[in-house]
């Protein structure tokens, strides 16, 4: 709602400054408003039609890819909805940061979203991560030694079939759901870096 009617503001001051009426194009800003925030294919279930052969073969197991994960929670089904809560500066992010980049390296798609990290950060921070070092290095450039290894990291990364995307901040479940369609590959696992989504 809160998009919505800040769109519906910014519209209505672009008409303005245009010098055109406040209704002029109204049909066209709500549609596609509308395009942007429903959810397409709302599929409904009939519950008494129900077919419940699907229990049998629309189960699909993913694996954490990360050591005693699997065998903690015996591992994740597809749809599964994991919070991961803890104070302040206890690893929170570099936890999910690990588990998408272990998805990643084994050749799983995967979305990253931080809604308080920049995505050029976040790319840093993969990269370093990676090559086991701290992402705060890059901050003042690099030496010849990491460039070297910055470099062939890309070598590999780009001989790979699996991809990690990582968004701008995402202010909206609708944005999500947009952000998850435009992708090329269908991502098994969305990591959220922040809980206010």
């Amino acid at each position: 709602e809160k998009y919505i009617a800040a769109e519906q503001i910014k519209f209505m001051e672009e008409n303005a400054r245009k010098g055109l009426a406040q209704t002029d194009g109204l049909v066209d800003f709500f549609k596609k408003t509308l395009d942007k925030t429903a959810i397409p294919n709302v599929k409904m279930i009939s519950y008494k039609d129900f077919d419940r052969s699907i229990y049998e073969k629309d189960i699909v197991s993913l694996s954490w890819h990360i050591p005693y994960f699997d065998l903690m929670t015996n591992g994740l089904v597809g749809g599964d909805f994991i919070v991961v809560m803890a104070a302040t500066k206890t690893g929170k992010r570099s936890l999910i940061k690990l588990a998408a980049q272990s998805a990643f390296d084994q050749n799983e798609t995967v979305m990253f979203c931080s809604q308080e990290q920049a995505v050029l950060r976040m790319a840093q921070q993969f990269d370093m991560q990676k090559m086991g070092k701290v992402h705060s290095k890059l901050r003042h450039g690099v030496d010849e030694e990491t460039k070297l290894a910055l470099q062939e990291l890309q070598k590999r990364v780009r001989t790979k079939e699996s991809n990690i995307y990582i968004t701008p901040q995402v202010k909206s479940v609708a944005q999500l759901h947009e952000y998850i369609s435009a992708c090329e590959v269908r991502p098994t696992k969305v990591f959220i870096d922040g809980l206010n989504l």
